[in-house]
Parts: structure tokens; sequence; C-alpha cells
């Protein structure tokens, strides 16, 4: 079984390398804005958990330029003009997001309110505790029913992985440390110490990983004096 640390290296990599092939194809340094950097990373996050995330033996005997290799033979369809698409955005986000998260908790109805935000970073969760990519995206479409215990297995993951968002954004320090040590306790519900920080600093590094790839350009939000 391939260790959290390695998972995570095989994820960056990756990640990097579907990135420069997408900046490279629209002739970029850097994502314009962070409509353009959430579309892209959604895409090339699907992309990993759907196609690459479930080749456990390809992943755990390849040398890492033959990854590499692989991984930049991997085309994600970006469509020609994200940027173009993502104009649109203003006009249908508000009916696309509802729409979205009925279908969320028409499928999910057993998680709490609010548990759709952790849906793109809840992916490390999952795979450490056996649920392949491909068995969630199943459940996702409808095209099958959750068993009882992988009812408690999205509630586990999905709890944790939103007090790992918390111990990540809170700006409190001590909410920060509060929220890391609910999340130990969550994770280590189900792991020992050890492979429980494994778990929690790879949804983290995701995490703050998304957020950096567009946070030069994502204005925050000032409170007036």
């Amino acid at each position: 079984m391939r260790t959290i640390k390695e998972i995570k290296e095989d994820y960056n990599l990756f990640v990097d390398i579907q990135i420069n092939k997408y900046l490279k194809t629209v002739d970029k340094k850097e994502f314009s804005d962070e409509q353009e950097a959430t579309s892209v990373l959604r895409r090339i996050f699907y992309t990993y958990n759907v196609d690459i995330s479930d080749e456990h033996l390809k992943l755990t005997n390849l040398k890492r330029e033959a990854k590499e290799k692989w991984f930049e033979s991997i085309e994600i369809d970006f469509d020609q003009n994200v940027s173009d698409e993502n104009s649109k955005l203003e006009d249908i986000t508000n009916d696309d997001l509802e729409k979205a998260t009925e279908f969320f908790y028409e499928r999910f109805p057993f998680l709490p309110d609010g548990s759709i935000v952790a849906l793109l970073f809840v992916g490390p969760a999952l795979e450490a505790y056996g649920l392949p990519a491909e068995r969630f995206y199943t459940l996702m479409r409808g095209e099958d029913e959750c068993t009882e215990m992988e009812e408690d297995l999205l509630i586990w993951a999905f709890e944790l992985t939103l007090t790992v968002m918390e111990s990540v954004f809170e700006k409190s320090k001590n909410r920060r440390e509060k929220a890391f040590k609910e999340a130990l306790s969550i994770a280590m519900e189900e792991f020992d110490e050890a492979n429980a920080l494994e778990v929690i600093e790879e949804i983290a590094s995701i995490i703050k990983e998304f957020e950096i790839e567009f946070d030069s350009k994502n204005p925050k939000d000032k409170k007036k004096k």
C-alpha cells in the first residue's frame, strides 16, 4: 500500500505537469484570474481522480521519469477559451450552483449541510480509507446506491475534510489549533496518529495549493472601518 507521502508526490506531479501544459497552450505564464484558475484546476483534479488514482500498479511500480511521460500523455479538454467561458459565468453561476447543490444532497442526503464545499478536497481522505475514485463518481452520478459502510465512510471523510479546511482558513490562531486537534481526533477514528497526520497534511496541502494558484489575483475582502 502506498504511503500518503507517495500519493501526495504523484498528485502534485500530475497537477504541475497539467498546469504547465495548459499555460503553454494559451501562451501564458500564470492564470489571468481566479475564475480561470478554478476552472482549470477543477478539470485537473477530476481527471486525476477518475483516470489516474485507481492505477495502483502503475503508480506503485513506475519510476518518476516514466510517471512524468505518462502524466504528460494525458490530454485534458480544457476547451479552447476557458477565459471566454468564464466571462459567461455571472449569467449561469447561481442557477448552476443551485442545481449542483440539489443534486449533491439528493445523492448524499445523509451528509450535513455545507458538505459540498469540501467536494474538491475530500479525495485524499477517501483514497486513504480505500474508496476508489471511480466508485465515488459512480455514486455521484447516481448509478448505484451507497452501502451502509460507504455512508459511514463518506460522513467521516467529509467531516474530516471540512475540519481541516477550518484549520487552514480560520483567521484566529486559537481556532485554527482547535480545529487541527479536532481533525486529528476525527482522523484517528480510522488511523493511528502517524497516518492520521499524513492524511491531514495531504488534505491541507491540496487546499493550500488550490488557494495559492490564484491567491495573487484574488482580492481579499477588507472590512471598512
